[in-house]
């Protein structure tokens, strides 16, 4: 309990913003075992499911420090989901490139029919000052995982709706969007992930997407 509490302490202490949102009447902070808790609530349905733990294989076994590995909560995941809703797991970086695969594997059969998506990205957590690329527990680039259990193309994508929504974002700008799901070369050959059909012009039905990957100028 101690530990939880410290968590949102220090988010409301070095994150103001994302404390401000925690405090919306909209939202329900629920502080507890999230293993208990999504068995707790097998019934209930989302949009969005965010997967922050992390995978630690330099600290000590603990349910804070390993991410279970088997298809069985992967196919519970999927089952809390709405038919159009996000499962979103960080997969480690290329310092642990087998960990990475094998959750790859385990996002591809429990959303078997649906789409899973990779994107490559820089290390904005865990980092300290001179550790950037000396490869000790990370090394960039990290690689995040975006699961539906229906197809989709990442880079069809409502752009009006994003300006409208007047989004503040820190790591993300929409012209950074299409290079996100384009991995290195030795990520593609390692997870057997190609980019999206979007970015090759033509969406998962075959039709011309080049309206819908052009994402608007930033000024």
């Amino acid at each position: 309990g101690a530990c939880r509490a410290l968590t949102f302490q220090y988010v409301a202490t070095w994150f103001p913003d994302i404390d401000k949102a925690l405090q919306d009447s909209r939202v329900d902070r629920v502080e507890g075992d999230v293993y208990e808790w999504l068995l707790d609530h097998a019934g209930e349905r989302f949009d969005l499911i965010v997967m922050s733990l992390r995978h630690s294989p330099w600290s000590q076994p603990a349910p804070t420090s390993r991410i279970p590995c088997n298809s069985r909560f992967y196919a519970h995941l999927r089952g809390m989901l709405e038919p159009h809703g996000l499962l979103v797991q960080p997969a480690s970086t290329v310092q642990t490139p087998r960990h990475m695969k094998r959750l790859m594997a385990l996002h591809r059969a429990a959303f078997e029919g649906g789409s899973v998506w990779p994107m490559a990205h820089g290390l904005d957590f865990g980092v300290h000052d001179g550790e950037e690329l000396d490869g000790k527990h990370m090394k960039p680039p990290a690689v995040t995982l975006v699961s539906s259990p229906t197809q989709f193309d990442p880079y069809d994508v409502d752009w009006a709706h994003w300006q409208s929504a007047q989004v503040e974002a820190f790591h993300y700008t929409p012209s950074m969007h299409h290079a996100f799901f384009v991995l290195p070369a030795e990520l593609q050959r390692l997870l057997d992930s190609r980019p999206p059909p979007g970015i090759f012009g033509q969406s998962l039905t075959g039709a011309s997407a080049a309206e819908s990957i052009s994402a608007p100028e930033e000024t």
